[in-house]
């Protein structure tokens, strides 16, 4: 296996007196899509917070390349990990094209502008995710979608060798989820290293190279979507009595819905 692109090491994150992450270690290969799963506060969006550097952990420490990731600047992070949220603060008035290009300003000097190696950079970041048709339309014109496929388009911008998804598909019809999925497994299968936050455990059974699940901070199992995604862990962490049946065409793990009032044994908590 080749070395790790970004490691986290032994992380350990509390708000307050509440421990949110708990000993997670974790590591992202080039060319891999790997999935963090987990209920509501089992600390899936700090995870990706501590990996792209915004939240330093109480304990343990991110690694890039090798290389401490406090040893770098905020710019030079930028340059090499790329963040797509849930949902961005965008301009209305914004085209899809000054939504790209902004993706480009970690690698512009302070008294430098665009180029035209920035906006050949730009043009490929859309093509990657077939958003080239986006580039002149307004955001107040755009789906929830199509904004999602330019937010992905920033981020590639920014020439990462890293790409973390904080549940990028979380307010998308399953339609645009495929497309937008689609997009991330090609950029895997082009040699990026890609952590995704899911909590539709279908889609990242079926997209996933691997998973992480996690419950209450710490790390409870991790491999296979196969391995992983059981009837007897999703009960123990889900607390829901669901079948877990193989897909027809892949083989890889379907996760079903309970029958209505099916057995479910409590609630999860929020945040993290």
């Amino acid at each position: 296996m080749t070395c790790p692109v970004l490691a986290l090491e032994r992380i350990s994150v509390a708000y307050g007196a509440r421990p949110v992450l708990q000993d997670v270690s974790l590591s992202l290969q080039p060319g891999r899509l790997r999935g963090l799963l987990g209920p509501n506060g089992s600390g899936k969006s700090t995870t990706v917070r501590v990996a792209a550097g915004l939240l330093p952990p109480d304990a343990g420490r991110v690694l890039l390349n090798g290389e401490p990731l406090t040893r770098f600047s905020r710019r030079e992070i930028a340059r090499r990990i790329a963040v797509v949220p849930q949902s961005a603060y965008l301009p209305e008035a914004f085209t899809g094209w000054d939504v790209v290009l902004a993706g480009r300003a970690p690698h512009q000097s302070w008294f430098g502008g665009l180029n035209g190696h920035d906006r050949a950079i730009a043009r490929r970041a859309l093509a990657a995710v077939h958003a080239e048709p986006l580039a002149e339309r307004r955001l107040a014109t755009l789906s929830g979608g199509e904004r999602q496929r330019l937010l992905l388009a920033r981020a590639l911008a920014q020439e990462p060798e890293v790409l973390l998804l904080d549940e990028p598909t979380a307010h998308l019809d399953l339609g645009h989820q495929i497309a937008f999925l689609d997009c991330v497994r090609e950029l895997a299968c082009g040699g990026l290293a890609v952590l995704g936050v899911f909590h539709e455990l279908n889609l990242a059974a079926e997209y996933c190279d691997d998973l992480v699940l996690l419950d209450e901070g710490r790390i409870v199992a991790e491999g296979t979507p196969g391995a992983v995604l059981t009837a007897a862990r999703i009960a123990a962490v889900y607390e829901v009595t669901a079948p877990v049946l193989a897909h027809p065409e892949s083989g890889r793990p379907g996760v079903l819905a309970p029958a209505a009032g099916g057995a479910r044994h409590g609630v999860g908590g929020n945040g993290a």
